[in-house]
């Protein structure tokens, strides 16, 4: 893939919501790349690149800073998979520039436990990943859980962005 990195940002507000989109990186793929099994649907398109976003999404209220999402995270090792290996992106910078600092997020709702969606929930401090956000209630899926936790695939994310979560009392679960 073509790797682009990107920290725009434009805030859209909804009732008292202020959202915006925070960028951690995009990067480029060809339709057929995403879509091997259905390339005779593709109508000579199959070498059309498409751009796809890794982000957050935060939403600020009279009372919460909430963030969708944690993106990829820097410094993670990734099975050598060079989108979300070793990274070194601006993503708290970009957070910043949004007007948003670690401390005050009350909440994180990730989505489901992916490479991409869960790795700032955690920063490396004094060579230990400790939460990011250390005063938000983070909040995932029980089963998403419970699939990541003996997902052999998943074990490096588990160890550098769940289980330091865990450890410090600040994941909830859902049904």
């Amino acid at each position: 893939p073509n790797i682009i990195g990107s920290n725009m940002h434009i805030p859209v507000t909804v009732g008292n919501c202020k959202i915006s989109k925070i960028s951690e990186q995009t990067a480029s793929f060809k339709l057929a790349s995403l879509y091997p099994d259905h390339l005779c649907d593709m109508n000579g398109e199959e070498d059309k690149n498409v751009e796809l976003s890794i982000h957050s999404w935060v939403i600020k209220t009279d009372d919460d800073i909430i963030i969708i999402d944690t993106a990829t995270g820097n410094n993670r090792n990734r099975n050598n998979i060079p989108l979300f290996h070793q990274l070194n992106t601006n993503y708290l910078e970009n957070l910043r520039q949004a007007g948003v600092s670690p401390d005050d997020v009350t909440y994180v709702l990730l989505t489901h436990l992916h490479t991409d969606h869960v790795g700032w929930n955690t920063d490396g401090q004094e060579g230990e990943w400790q939460p990011l956000f250390p005063n938000a209630r983070y909040i995932c899926s029980e089963i998403e859980l419970k699939q990541c936790k003996t997902d052999e695939k998943r074990h490096a994310l588990y160890q550098d962005s769940i289980l330091p979560l865990i450890k410090n009392r600040k994941l909830e679960t859902i049904n």
